[in-house]
């Protein structure tokens, strides 16, 4: 008599490797306490692409309120993201940019 073995598929989130203290510092080069400093600055980056792109003079506008919490909010006058686009981005099992191809040389020097 046969014994099939019987396996359950089953998905774990990845979401939390991006996540952690440690990968974001690899990632960021920063400490935990320069977090928001680069979140502000990644927000400001976007935004000046994001205008640069559309070829409008950019108007930032920048909130942060908070002590033990910090909350951040950017406004700037460039297109905006797709809905699809978004999604795109909500998948954290992928990168999603339309300049990661252009950060590494294709070809030798």
């Amino acid at each position: 008599m046969a014994v099939l073995l019987q396996r359950q598929v089953f998905e774990i989130s990845r979401a939390a490797e991006y996540f952690t203290v440690r990968e974001l510092q690899a990632q960021t080069g920063q400490s935990e306490e320069s977090f928001a400093k680069v979140v502000l600055k990644e927000l400001v980056d976007n935004a000046l692409d994001a205008c640069e792109t559309a070829g409008v003079t950019p108007e930032i506008s920048i909130e942060v309120s908070g002590q033990d919490t910090i909350a951040m909010a950017e406004h700037d006058n460039g297109p905006g993201l797709s809905p699809e686009t978004i999604q795109r981005i909500l998948n954290f099992s992928t990168c999603t940019s339309d300049k990661a191809v252009y950060r590494s040389p294709s070809r030798g020097v």
